[in-house]
C-alpha cells in the first residue's frame, strides 16, 4: 500500500451520470472523478475496478464496460449503464469508490450487502421501460438518442423527434420512419473555436 493513502485525503472532485457519448465511452453511463497522488494510481484504479465489477454483477449488470483515465492530480472512473439507470450507476461508482480506499487503506469494507441492496432499490425506483425501448429502438435504426433531464429526442436536426420525459409515447405508437440524422461534428475545449 503507497504511504500517500494513509495520510493524504481522497478528494472526490465529481461525480456524474453521462447521458451519452463522451471522453470515456461511447454511450451513457456515470463518471467519478477523484484527486489521488501519481504514486497511488495503478493500485487505486484496480481496487476501484475489482469494486466496480463486484457491484455491476451483484446487481444484474455484468456486462457494463469500465473505462479510466488519469489526469494530473487524480483518476476518472466511468462505467456504462442502462439509459434509465444512470442515477443508480453514480451511486455504484461512487460505492465502488468506497470500497477501494477502505481496501487501500486497510480498514474494514463497507456493508458489500448494505450497498447492493441500496443500487438495487435505486434502480428499480429508476426503471423507465419505455425510455429504455425508445433508445434501444433508435440505436437499432442508428439514429441519435439523447436524453435530458426533461426531454429526450430520437434523430436530429429537422429529422428529431421529441418528447417529454413525464409523456413518452408507448413503443408502437413512435413513428420511426419520420426520424432521420443529419451529420454532426463536435468542438471541444473552451478557446480559440
Amino acid at each position: 500500500m503507497p504511504a500517500e493513502l494513509e495520510f493524504r485525503p481522497m478528494q472526490v472532485l465529481d461525480s456524474r451520470r453521462l447521458t451519452g457519448p463522451g471522453l470515456l465511452l461511447d454511450g451513457p453511463g456515470a463518471v467519478l472523478e477523484v484527486r489521488l497522488e501519481e504514486s497511488a494510481l495503478p493500485a487505486a484504479v484496480a481496487a476501484w475496478e475489482k469494486a466496480a465489477r463486484r457491484l455491476l454483477q451483484a446487481v444484474g449488470w455484468p456486462n457494463e464496460r469500465l473505462a479510466s483515465r488519469t489526469f494530473a492530480g487524480g483518476v476518472s472512473l466511468a462505467l456504462t449503464a442502462p439509459i434509465d439507470g444512470l442515477y443508480s450507476a453514480a451511486e455504484l461508482n461512487e460505492r465502488a469508490w468506497a470500497a477501494a480506499v477502505a481496501e487501500l487503506r486497510g480498514e474494514k469494507s463497507p456493508d458489500l450487502k448494505a450497498a447492493i441492496a441500496a443500487i438495487l432499490d435505486e434502480i428499480e425506483s429508476e426503471r423507465n421501460p419505455v425510455l429504455a425501448g425508445i433508445a434501444r429502438g433508435a440505436q437499432s435504426r442508428g439514429l441519435t438518442f439523447l436524453s435530458g433531464e426533461d426531454l429526450i429526442s430520437v434523430g436530429s436536426g429537422r429529422g428529431a423527434l421529441l418528447w417529454q420525459v413525464g409523456a413518452l409515447p408507448r413503443l408502437e405508437q413512435v413513428d420511426w420512419e419520420a426520424a432521420s440524422d443529419i451529420p454532426i461534428a463536435l468542438v471541444t475545449g473552451s478557446n480559440g473555436k
